[in-house]
This record gives structure tokens, sequence and C-alpha cells, in this order.
């Protein structure tokens, strides 16, 4: 039998839950065959792990160990019990995971990046496996940043990697939650409807929404949309200039980056569509 870590076997079977529902009651119709994406998006996710375990030396939890022993960072300087710590861990790497998809919209070079991920025309749970390596790699590269300065507990770093690969899971899924369950889910995560927003090929809802775990951080720095602009019946979802196919599809993704699309790169600069 493989000695597989139970975070491993939880997201799978998240996956698989989610993916269950999807087919037999999903909130939208699929407008391409499932089948041919999920195989390149959750080939894209292992492919990702595999670059980042070659140009990283150490995993995020094995730096959180060392910097730990160390006694490193603001927190290891504060006093605290470690529920504390913990609890304050967890909240500092989600507001830097807000911080960094936020930067990811305003900034060209990574928005080409990021753009992979928001080119998906059918959005559900696989959705969530689809991001560039490059993009792959920044990302990570913040959680690093963040356990170096604070000194985030072992402890706060596990719990985080594995709530932020469930929530995504279950914010990318295509499954309906009811009007009214919906809005006090939004009290206290993020939940598909609101998320999908997201995903607009609106720049006006892309550009909003940014959170990860928590949805305080939206709400706190004026980014959270309520609902799409034209509705969620008449939003559409991916990005103007990368509809076809093929940017769904393996080795596309790849080089999506390197194309320039329909929505200028200079609209997103200019950073005038976050809500008012």
């Amino acid at each position: 039998m493989l000695n597989l870590p139970i975070e491993f076997i939880i997201i799978v079977l998240v996956f698989l839950v989610l993916a269950i529902l999807e087919i037999y009651k999903p909130w939208y119709q699929a407008e391409k065959i499932k089948k041919v994406r999920w195989l390149s998006y959750i080939g894209l996710y292992f492919f990702n792990m595999l670059i980042l375990r070659i140009i990283l030396p150490i995993t995020v939890v094995a730096c959180a160990i060392y910097i730990e022993k160390q006694q490193y960072g603001l927190l290891n300087i504060i006093e605290a019990s470690s529920y504390i710590e913990i609890i304050i861990g967890i909240i500092l790497l989600d507001f830097m995971s807000y911080v960094s998809h936020r930067l990811m919209h305003i900034f060209s070079p990574l928005w080409r990046l990021h753009r992979v991920h928001h080119a998906d025309t059918d959005y559900d749970v696989a959705t969530h496996f689809c991001h560039h390596p490059l993009e792959f790699f920044i990302g990570t590269s913040f959680i690093f940043l963040v356990i170096g300065i604070f000194g985030i507990p072992v402890v706060a770093v596990l719990i985080f990697t594995l709530m932020s690969e469930l929530t995504g899971l279950f914010t990318h899924s295509n499954i309906f939650i009811p009007k009214k369950i919906d809005q006090y889910l939004r009290l206290i995560m993020i939940t598909p409807a609101m998320h999908r927003t997201h995903h607009s090929d609106d720049l006006g809802d892309s550009n909003s929404n940014f959170g990860t775990n928590f949805p305080w951080w939206d709400y706190v720095l004026n980014t959270y949309r309520a609902h799409p602009i034209a509705g969620y019946e008449g939003m559409k979802l991916g990005v103007k200039g990368f509809k076809e196919s093929k940017w769904q599809l393996l080795p596309w993704i790849l080089v999506q980056p390197f194309y320039k699309g329909n929505q200028d790169l200079e609209i997103l600069e200019k950073d005038k569509s976050f809500p008012s």
C-alpha cells in the first residue's frame, strides 16, 4: 500500500465528493467536455508540484520547522500562547494570500501568469488546479516570505495550506447553494457564488473578491462585490481573447502568458475597476 500523506488523501476525497455533486446536480451546465479539461488541469497540478520541488530545495513546512527551531521571526519574540500564535499565523498567511492575489490583477507580468487560471470558461472544481507553474512558484515564494518575517508556527502553516486547498476546491465548485445559506456563509468564508463573480470576464467583477479563505479582507479593503454586474445568469466566464478550447488544454496553458489578448493589460494597470 502506498504511504500517501493524510493531507493528499483528504484533498482527493473532497475533490471526488464535489465532483460527484457537480455531475449529478450542477449549478450551470458545462459548455466544454469535462474529461479533456480535467486531464489537463490535474496533470498541470502534479507538474506544478514537481517543478516546485525541483526549483525550491525545501517545502514551506520544512522552512517553518527551521524558522521555529532557530526562533526567528516576530512571533517568536512576542510571548504569547501557542494557540494565539497559530491563529495569528493563519490570519497573516491568509492576508498575504489576499495581497499576492490582488497584485496578480494589478501588474501586467503577474496578470499574464494569473490569466491562465481565469481563462477557464467552464468554472468547476477542477479549475482550482489550473495555475501556471510560474504563478505557482511566485505564490509559494510569498508564503516563504511571511514565514521568515513573522516566524509562523509549523502547525499554522500545515492548517493554512490544507485549508487553502480545500477552500479552493469548494469555492471553484459548480454547486448550487441556496441564497439564504450563501448570505450567512459569506460572513465567515468564501462561497462558490462569491468567487464565481471573480471569474467573470468583466473587469469590474474580476477585480473584486480576492480572498482565499476568509472574506474579511475584501469587506475591509473595499474589494467585495455581492454579485456580478450582469447577474449570475448574464455574466460570462473567462478572459476576453482567450475563450477558445485550446487555452484550457496543455501545452497551450503553458504558453498562454506569452500571448496578448483583446483584454488590454494596460486597463488592469490603471486599476479603475475596483468596486466603490
